[in-house]
């Protein structure tokens, strides 16, 4: 007799696991990237400048990457094509840019207040963590300075505000979620969003990312992934950049402070009053997901691949912590 289970089973532990591993080659592509322009990079200044001049060179090459992004997003280019040759080979290339509703300004209003709604709260839950570890001689304050802080060069205005969400929403809501939607849609987007949140590797952000990467999903999911790069923009230009940017400018700085915060905290509101006013189709959403087989998520987040993924994204989480 064929044991379905078990074959079950271990499809779907080799699809997790091959996922887990593009995700993995795509990280390591992009940080080699990174190393290997700061590598020649050295290389050109000790062949340039003379051996008395090369120290202050060096730092002063030190000081101009510091905020600069261009690497990073040379690194992620390539990472791209290491998920796209893994689409191609999964057969999840169609499906990236697929769509099953079509959207309206009102749903798409709507959306947006429910993926803003997790703003407040987090920032809430990150002092939190902070005072946490302030009580044992501990700081977090380079994750939560990155994780808030404003883009300090044009290039890194680039990447936050469009690049980084155009390219990770191919990678999680287009690959990792389209080659897991064969085992139901709410694994889809409950894989790709842990993934998600895994990958920032800050402390101040994964459970918000988690978070926001469900409505994503979904988004990406019922109206495609044009519609989740869109909102994923928006938090990151608009209320990332250009909104306190525009109020720091017209206006002293603790009063921009708090005329940004009344904003997020009435987009708060406003996600509360659509997740009410909107609960019964919410509820009949949720009742043609597929939740009953609730192994898979085990089978999926042990797998080896996972495994690593999930210990290097600690790692960075661990280092970032530093006395005060």
């Amino acid at each position: 007799m064929i044991d379905y289970t078990r074959l079950f089973k271990h499809d779907v532990k080799k699809n997790s696991n091959m996922t887990c591993l593009a995700i993995i080659l795509y990280t390591l592509a992009c940080y080699a990237v990174v190393i290997l322009s700061q590598i020649v990079s050295l290389i050109f200044i000790s062949i340039t400048f003379p051996a008395n001049e090369q120290d202050m060179r060096i730092n002063e090459y030190a000081e101009k990457t510091s905020n600069s992004a261009w690497s990073t997003m040379a690194g992620i280019l390539v990472g791209l094509v290491i998920i796209y040759l893994f689409s191609r080979r999964e057969n999840v290339k169609s499906l990236i840019f697929s769509r099953k509703r079509k959207m309206t300004p009102q749903v798409f209003f709507m959306l947006l207040l429910v993926f803003m709604m997790p703003q407040v709260p987090s920032s809430y839950l990150s002092t939190f963590i902070e005072s946490g570890f302030n009580m044992f001689g501990l700081t977090t304050q380079s994750d939560l300075e990155w994780a808030t802080g404003q883009s300090t060069s044009f290039s890194m205005f680039i990447y936050a505000s469009f690049f980084a969400p155009v390219c990770e929403e191919i990678v999680y809501r287009g690959y990792v979620m389209r080659n897991m939607q064969r085992y139901g849609k709410s694994f889809a987007i409950i894989f790709s969003s842990a993934l998600f949140g895994i990958m920032h590797g800050n402390i101040h952000q994964v459970l918000f990312a988690f978070v926001i990467g469900l409505v994503l999903g979904y988004t990406a999911m019922e109206y495609s992934i044009k519609w989740s790069i869109a909102l994923h923009m928006i938090n990151n230009f608009v209320f990332g950049d250009l909104l306190d940017g525009i109020l720091n400018l017209i206006l002293p700085e603790q009063a921009a402070n708090v005329i940004s915060w009344l904003i997020l905290v009435a987009l708060m509101f406003g996600g509360i009053v659509v997740l009410i006013v909107k609960r019964k189709e919410i509820k009949q959403y949720f009742s043609t997901l597929n939740f009953k087989n609730k192994r898979m998520y085990g089978w999926a987040f042990t797998t080896p691949a996972f495994i690593i993924f999930f210990i290097f994204s600690m790692y960075q989480m661990i280092s970032s912590i530093s006395r005060l």
